[in-house]
């Protein structure tokens, strides 16, 4: 069989699931500037074409990878779990892909064109929302995800200053900081928002730019 008719195969077989899972490969192999749709059409064997049929580009590519990580923690809430073990579950997924939770939150803001800076990813809204409706209301449900978040983000900071300088860090005071920073929480559950930073995340490792990152991003 000729690799042209493996190509024409291949699309036709070609699913959504397929392409997120090549694509969650590449980003942790290679990184986020060399995960680049030609790539991840060459790992699928398809052509570029194919890929374009499900996502218009490749930030809204990485945006699906990226929320993968928390949507069983979204799918545990609406089933019934408990706040409790959903906040176990949300750091212990977190804390297996902590560079891919910075970079969820950075490309939930790049690449929006309503000039709103405050979006929450869709996964964390879910979140919200599933633990809204456990407790019984949609502020303490916002509350409880902010403290996690902003626990998990400070734990995160606290590890790199550690790691570059070797000196302990004033918990206190960064945790005080860090929780200056976030944006307000929407008063509605809203599964589209989300809050984020605008700042590139220092997440998995920059690779030299390509041609056809500058036209994807």
């Amino acid at each position: 069989m000729s690799r042209r008719e493996v190509r024409t195969n291949t699309a036709t077989q070609l699913s959504r699931a397929q392409i997120l899972d090549a694509t969650s490969d590449c980003l942790h192999q290679f990184g986020y500037d060399a995960t680049t749709i030609r790539r991840i059409a060459s790992q699928l064997d398809c052509a570029v074409g194919s890929i374009y049929r499900y996502f218009r580009d490749k930030r809204e590519l990485l945006y699906a990878v990226t929320q993968q990580t928390l949507e069983p923690v979204a799918d545990a809430a609406d089933a019934g779990q408990t706040v409790e073990e959903g906040e176990r579950l949300y750091r212990q997924l977190v804390g297996s892909a902590p560079q891919v939770y910075r970079l969820m939150f950075w490309l939930a803001c790049v690449g929006n064109d309503d000039g709103v800076h405050d979006h929450l990813p869709t996964v964390v809204g879910r979140i919200i929302k599933g633990w809204s409706v456990l407790l019984g209301d949609i502020e303490t449900a916002q509350s409880r995800w902010a403290a996690l978040h902003a626990d998990i983000t400070l734990t995160g900071y606290r590890a790199m200053v550690v790691r570059v300088t070797q000196s302990p860090v004033d918990e206190r005071d960064h945790r005080q900081a860090l929780l200056s920073t976030l944006p307000p929480l929407p008063r509605q559950p809203a599964s589209d928002h989300a809050i984020g930073t605008e700042q590139q995340p220092d997440h998995i490792p920059e690779q030299a730019h390509s041609d056809e990152d500058v036209c994807l991003l």
